[in-house]
């Protein structure tokens, strides 16, 4: 369910943490996934946390801790690691995933990490003092529990596990009435990367803007951001979707950045990378 650096590398301009801007974060044209992606190995479902527990205490019994090296066949170096040493490559993560099933992706879904699972997610505005409680434990993991690796990546010893707002939108946005907030709109299945298609989930395609979240009994009950594949209709999408925050009383919130965005902020949010 969460990301540990085994090895790190920088894969463009953005790195470690995110710098408050969605443009720089999260839409990134060649590929529009999150920081997730400075690492080379994922440990993302919680039933691999167990089996990491498990391995890590017995790597450090058969000796780890001494970072000692051997070859394999092909004479490669292998490396064995302190598991004291392994860092998290984002702060913070939410507490739940929903559920998986085996079928396969198609060219309609919209395939996501599960580390980004709600990162840049839409709350109703009654929500606020949670929102403040979590931002205010995430600025504690930066704080306290940071690791420089270099000038563009930084790791994390800890994350802080958001909890307080299971259910960002309450009782949900009825579906038909959220599909006609929009001129042009695209609807397909979500998926969890290597694990298949998450149950009850939806992507949209909103004027070249990718969002995606659960729907249950006719209504939206999630909904965040994930990408973009062109800036072409931009000016469309600010405009519906700054109609849609006012009309339910939405705000934007970047989890990674600590952000909240109000729809009155979409429009200097929403940038386009120079």
């Amino acid at each position: 369910m969460y990301n540990q650096l085994l090895s790190l590398c920088v894969l463009g301009k953005s790195c470690g943490f995110s710098s408050g801007s969605f443009s720089f974060t999260i839409l990134d044209l060649a590929n529009a996934t999150s920081h997730t992606q400075h690492v080379t190995k994922h440990y993302q479902m919680t039933k691999k946390i167990i089996i990491m527990a498990f391995w890590i205490s017995l790597l450090s019994f058969l000796g780890c801790n001494n970072k000692k090296t051997s070859k394999s066949n092909n004479d490669s170096e292998v490396v064995l690691m302190d598991p004291n040493d392994l860092l998290m490559s984002i702060a913070t993560i939410e507490n739940t995933l929903p559920k998986t099933n085996n079928q396969k992706t198609d060219s309609l879904d919209l395939e996501i990490l599960e580390d980004d699972w709600r990162q840049l997610e839409f709350i109703l505005k009654k929500h606020s003092d949670l929102i403040t409680q979590e931002i205010d434990s995430i600025n504690k993991i930066i704080e306290n529990e940071s690791v420089k690796i270099d000038d563009q990546i930084v790791g994390f010893k800890n994350l802080h596990v958001r909890k307080l707002i299971p259910n960002p939108l309450d009782e949900g946005i009825n579906l038909v009435e959220f599909k006609n907030e929009f001129s042009s709109l695209k609807i397909g299945s979500l998926s969890f990367n290597r694990y298949g298609k998450v149950n009850k989930g939806i992507y949209f395609n909103i004027s070249n803007f990718d969002l995606y979240g659960i729907t249950e009994n006719s209504k939206v009950k999630t909904l965040a951001f994930q990408g973009l594949s062109s800036w072409d209709e931009l000016s469309t999408f600010k405009l519906e979707i700054k109609r849609l925050m006012s009309k339910y009383n939405l705000v934007l919130v970047d989890w990674k950045s600590r952000e909240v965005i109000d729809f009155n902020k979409i429009d200097l949010y929403l940038t386009p990378n120079e």
